[in-house]
Order: structure tokens, then C-alpha cells, then sequence
């Protein structure tokens, strides 16, 4: 009787949804006591940030209409203003808040594919890698990318008002879906998507006809002031270069090098291992690269298989993965090629499709060839499965300590990248290691000789060469 009652328990929706809260909180717990990164955006959002320093209504229009670091996301930076209200510059407290909303973020994404999937198996197991998958850490341990973790919870708020408009036709939740779209778009603008993946849920899931075409508009107007205002804020700031939009630029650099950095992310989804901060880059030029062509014809045949023998639901999380990655494809370049905080999105759809594919051959099988595969079978492989990506997930949180710790990883990992080289030198003269820091700049100068380069060594030398003096 008792077991039983567990059972209902440990089954329910409610204690899904507390589990994968608690699950997230202790996985990130040790980040809550990690320091800025204050070579890398923190501290132009938070530490120099003089708008965030008081709630004032000067403040607040001084955020609204100024885009930081060429990014026009005014709600990212009102959340820090909150933050600082609370406590000052002590970065805990900004960590808490992340890992907050990454907890939020996974029973989100637990309700919303449940609602598309039905079963609450997928659903959890989904939620579950979420949390536990290391290319997340990036986004929940680094304090600047609390835009990441906002958009996507109103992202996910957005989705589940409109799924319960659709069921019960009530305008209140059409305008909550609405607000929220507004909320997450201006919170970070990579998930204009949105409007696609309402329509994906009308023709793949809801297949209810005629399609109500103008509930759209409204998202779609949201979706296009978010897409234009960053366009302009990246044009006039430093987010989006000058010649970026030159024929000769998109096609004898951009597109051909991004080619193969999708099946890159596909890769890092699958065996997340050697996770950088930075990731070196092959750059191709022409798209008759032998590389380029075999990465297309592979994209190609996946797509013909997905379409002739997916099945709607499967198409659609296919739908999802690559329209949430679309923004950070460098279709309108952004001068990443790619990072781990550019699949927060993506990797729900890429994983439902995993787990969504796992079910339909156990259905299979068990019809097909009589074999009975155990549930516990499958949950043992789920654990295994969690408890690999747990593992390299803490193991990577380690890494975003501070700013030292991040930098030496990354150096290790992408040694040819300008920028690590310089950021690695600047955490290391802040902690007055200047032999060390200098050695950085001069490999950052081999790389990139720049004025900026050029006077850090100038300086350093001196300081190095005055305390061998004084030796």
C-alpha cells in the first residue's frame, strides 16, 4: 500500500517538476561561489555599469535606449540593476540568480514537451539533460549570459500560455504569450524564432485546418523590432562588422566556414568533451572544398531520411533544433563562429528527437520481433546517460571559477586565438603575475600585432625589468 503510494508519487508531474528543480540548484550549486569574469563582458554589464548602481527612473530610460557591447537587450541589463539592489558587487548573488533560472528554465522545458510529446518520460529524460548537459554550463555559470537564461524562461512562458490559449480560446492567454514573447526577444534576441516554432505546432503537431494565420501577426511584428533594433545596435556598436554584408565576405569566408561547424555542434551534443570558451576555427573560402561538399551531402541526406520517414512529431523537434540554432548561424554574421551558449535552445529539440527515436524502437521492436525491452533497461541506460553528462558538467563548472581558471583552459584548448591570448594576459597582470602575463601578450602579438598588443608589452616589460632591478 505504502509502496504504491510512492509509486503515484514518484510518477507525478509535481514531483518531476520539484525534482528537476532540486536536480539543477545542487548540480550548480559550487558556481554560486565563483567569481566575475571580468576580462570577458562582465565587467561592461555589471562591475563599470553605472546604470545599474540605483533604481532610478533616469536609470531605467538610460537602459532602455542604450545598447551595450553593440546588443540592444534592455531587460538583461534591468535584471542587474535588481541584482545589485540586493547585493552590491558580490557575484554570488548574481550566480544564484542564474542558477535560479536555469532550474526554472528545466521545469519549463519539462512542461513544454510533455505538452507536445505526451509522455512523461521523454519529457523528463529531456528536462534531465538539459540540466545536466555541459554545453549549458557556459550560459549558466557566466554571468553575462543571464540574457541566455531569461529569454529562454520567457521563451518557454510564451510557449505554454500559447498551448493553453489553443485549448481553451481564452484571450487572456494569447496576451500573456504575447508579453512574454516580447519579455524574451528584448531579453535576448535569439529567440525571435518564436512565430516558426508556433507555426511547426500548428502543421506538425495540431494539424487542425484552416490555420489561424493572423494569430501570428502580432509575434511576428515582436519578432522583427527585436531582429532590426540588434541589426542597427550591432551596426553602430562592434557586434557586427562593417564589411559584413559584402557578397565576397559571406561567400568566400563566412558560409563556407560554417558549413562544417554544424555537424561540429552535432558532435559536441553528443560526446560534449574538450568544451572551450573559444574554439579554434578552420576558415574555408570556396564552397568546392572537398570538406564543405561532403558536410553538405550529409546534411542533405539526413533531410531527405528525416522527411520520408520522420514522423510529424519527430520532424517537428528536428524543426526545433535547427530553427532555435538558426540566430547564431552566422547567416547575419556575428563574428563567433560558434559556442557552447549558442545550443541552449537547440539542444532540447536535438535531445527530444534522441529520446523520441528511442521509443519508436522499443514500439518497433516489441511489435516487430517480439522483444520485450524492460522499462528498467531503459531507465538504467537514461541514469547511465545522465551520469556521464553530470560528471563532465561539474567537472566544467570547475573551469568558470574565474577568470584565471577560464583563461588557462581555454589557452590550452584554442592556443591560436587572439583574444584568449588577451584575455589570459589581463587576468594574469590583475593578478599581478606579470612575467606570466607578458608571455601571453607577446604570443597575442605573434597572432595579431595591435596598438593594443603592442603597448601591454611595453608596459609589462617595464614593470618586469623594474622588479628585476630592485632584485
Amino acid at each position: 500500500m505504502v509502496s504504491n503510494r510512492v509509486q503515484v508519487i514518484v510518477q507525478s508531474s509535481k514531483f518531476h517538476r520539484v525534482a528537476l528543480f532540486v536536480f539543477a540548484a545542487l548540480l550548480y550549486s559550487k558556481s554560486m561561489s565563483h567569481d566575475f569574469i571580468l576580462s570577458w563582458d562582465d565587467h561592461v554589464y555589471v562591475i563599470y555599469n553605472i546604470y545599474i548602481r540605483a533604481i532610478t527612473t533616469d536609470n531605467i530610460y538610460a537602459i532602455l535606449s542604450t545598447p551595450f557591447i553593440g546588443n540592444y537587450l534592455p531587460l538583461h541589463i534591468l535584471s542587474y540593476m535588481f541584482d545589485y539592489a540586493l547585493w552590491g558587487l558580490n557575484p554570488s548573488g548574481y550566480h544564484v540568480i542564474n542558477v535560479f533560472l536555469h532550474a526554472v528554465g528545466a521545469v519549463l522545458v519539462y512542461d513544454v514537451v510533455s505538452r507536445i510529446s505526451g509522455g512523461r518520460f521523454i519529457a523528463l529524460f529531456v528536462a534531465a539533460v538539459f540540466v545536466a548537459h555541459p554545453i549549458n554550463v557556459e550560459a549558466v555559470s557566466w554571468i553575462s549570459q543571464r540574457k541566455t537564461l531569461l529569454s529562454a524562461v520567457f521563451f518557454f512562458g510564451s510557449l505554454l500560455a500559447y498551448f493553453r490559449w489553443r485549448r481553451d480560446s481564452k484571450k487572456l492567454w494569447y496576451g500573456l504569450a504575447l508579453l512574454f514573447s516580447v519579455l524574451s526577444v528584448f531579453s535576448k534576441t535569439s529567440t525571435v524564432i518564436l512565430p516558426v516554432i508556433f507555426i511547426g505546432y500548428e502543421i506538425l503537431i495540431v494539424r487542425e485546418k484552416p490555420i489561424k494565420w493572423i494569430a501570428f501577426l502580432p509575434f511576428v511584428i515582436v519578432s522583427l523590432a527585436g531582429t532590426g533594433g540588434t541589426v542597427l545596435s550591432g551596426i553602430r556598436g562592434t557586434a557586427i562588422a562593417d564589411n559584413t554584408f559584402t557578397s565576397e565576405y559571406l561567400f568566400s569566408l563566412v558560409y563556407p566556414t560554417m558549413i562544417p561547424v554544424y555537424g561540429k555542434y552535432f558532435l559536441l551534443l553528443i560526446a560534449p568533451v574538450n568544451l572551450s570558451a573559444f574554439y579554434d576555427t578552420t576558415i574555408y573560402r570556396s564552397f568546392y572544398n572537398p570538406v564543405i561538399l561532403l558536410s553538405l551531402s550529409t546534411y542533405l541526406y539526413l533531410s531527405v531520411m528525416i522527411i520520408r520517414f520522420g514522423g510529424n512529431e519527430f520532424r517537428f523537434w528536428v524543426l526545433w533544433s535547427v530553427v532555435c540554432f538558426l540566430p547564431s548561424a552566422n547567416i547575419i554574421p556575428i563574428q563567433i563562429y560558434y559556442a557552447d551558449r549558442f545550443m541552449y535552445l537547440s539542444m532540447i529539440g536535438f535531445y527530444a528527437c534522441i529520446a523520441i527515436a528511442a521509443r519508436d524502437v522499443i514500439r518497433w521492436s516489441t511489435k516487430k520481433l517480439n522483444m520485450n525491452v524492460n522499462t528498467t533497461i531503459t531507465f538504467v541506460v537514461s541514469i547511465m546517460i545522465l551520469v556521464a553528462l553530470v560528471g563532465l558538467t561539474y567537472e566544467r563548472i570547475d573551469v568558470w571559477r574565474n577568470e584565471l581558471s577560464l583563461w588557462s583552459d581555454t589557452a590550452q584548448k584554442s592556443p591560436d586565438i587572439y583574444n584568449v591570448r588577451m584575455n589570459y594576459g589581463t587576468a594574469l597582470k590583475r593578478a599581478k603575475r606579470y612575467k606570466a602575463a607578458l608571455k601571453q601578450y607577446e604570443n597575442a602579438a605573434k597572432l595579431r600585432s595591435t596598438p593594443e598588443v603592442i603597448w601591454e608589452i611595453r608596459t609589462l616589460r617595464e614593470i618586469v625589468d623594474d622588479s628585476l632591478r630592485t632584485k
